[in-house]
């Protein structure tokens, strides 16, 4: 996949330097923003609601290392939403502009799929991220 990205950017003026990393080697640069841009297999949580701390560069880890006040004003308008409406719609322009911006952004990612059968009442779909069953219980 490495190689296939680096040949599809060169056609478009990116240049690519891929590496691979024994796991506490890219923790390390990772921790410290020893990159322009990072890939890894959590890339595709562009979730506003689970992953705002990915892109905040004063109280979260800023996986993307930007520098962007405007993520920083978005980031402020969701945490400071009054309402569900806020939230969300503060949430959807983080996403949009994160978006726009190719900051965070996913080559591959695993499917987030769930099933259940018909007798499984009260399930709650969150996301992918989280299962809860405290609300679970069968209709047999």
């Amino acid at each position: 996949m490495a190689t296939i990205m680096k040949t599809q950017l060169a056609q478009v003026g990116v240049q690519l330097n891929i590496e691979v990393l024994d796991r506490p080697i890219f923790l390390k640069r990772a921790n410290g923003h020893e990159y322009d841009q990072l890939l890894n297999a959590s890339s595709h949580m562009l979730d506003a609601y689970d992953r705002a701390s990915s892109f905040d560069r004063h109280a979260g880890v800023n996986i993307p290392n930007h520098q962007d006040p405007q993520v920083d004003a978005l980031l402020d308008r969701l945490r400071q939403a009054g309402t569900e409406a806020d939230y969300i719609n503060a949430g959807e322009d983080l996403q949009a502009y994160a978006t726009r911006q190719l900051l965070y952004f996913g080559v591959a990612t695993l499917p987030d799929i769930e099933a259940a059968r018909d007798s499984m009442k009260g399930y709650v779909f969150l996301r992918g991220f989280k299962k809860r069953f405290e609300t679970v219980w069968l209709d047999k």
